[in-house]
């Protein structure tokens, strides 16, 4: 609520300063700590919100290039198999995972993606890791 008042108070000291600086011949030093400062406030204005620092945090990845995780998770997701609704691999998980708490859409989705991963995969491998993306998606 009030970042926007402070980033423009810095701003203006920030001004006055550095035009100070510049009229007695020594802008470098000043330079400088004005660079860190406003280094400073764009990282808080960045990560001042839940939705800025998501998008901060994409742009970091991005940025970074293609890791190998992503490149294996690109591979693995064009040859997917089809998820059966009615097969006990994938009504079983998500019975579990409703009776653990989750709401029923979480439950179906981290059950679906679990299947997917694990198509012949047994009931404790496939909840396991329905557990574990269902919970990713609940902390998201």
């Amino acid at each position: 609520m009030l970042l926007k008042p402070f980033t423009a108070y810095v701003a203006g000291v920030a001004t006055v300063a550095f035009a100070h600086s510049a009229a007695s011949g020594a802008p470098g030093q000043l330079g400088f700590g004005l660079g860190i400062l406003t280094a400073f406030l764009v990282l808080g204005w960045g990560l001042s919100s839940r939705k800025r620092a998501q998008w901060a945090g994409k742009f970091l990845l991005r940025a970074s290039g293609p890791s190998e995780v992503t490149l294996r998770n690109a591979a693995a997701a064009t040859v997917q198999p089809e998820v059966k609704p009615e097969s006990r691999v994938f009504v079983q998980p998500v019975s579990a995972l409703k009776n653990l708490g989750s709401d029923r859409e979480t439950a179906r989705w981290a059950a679906g993606q679990a299947t997917m991963r694990l198509p012949d995969g047994k009931f404790e491998e496939t909840f396991r890791l329905a557990v574990q993306i269902a919970t990713a998606r609940e902390a998201a």
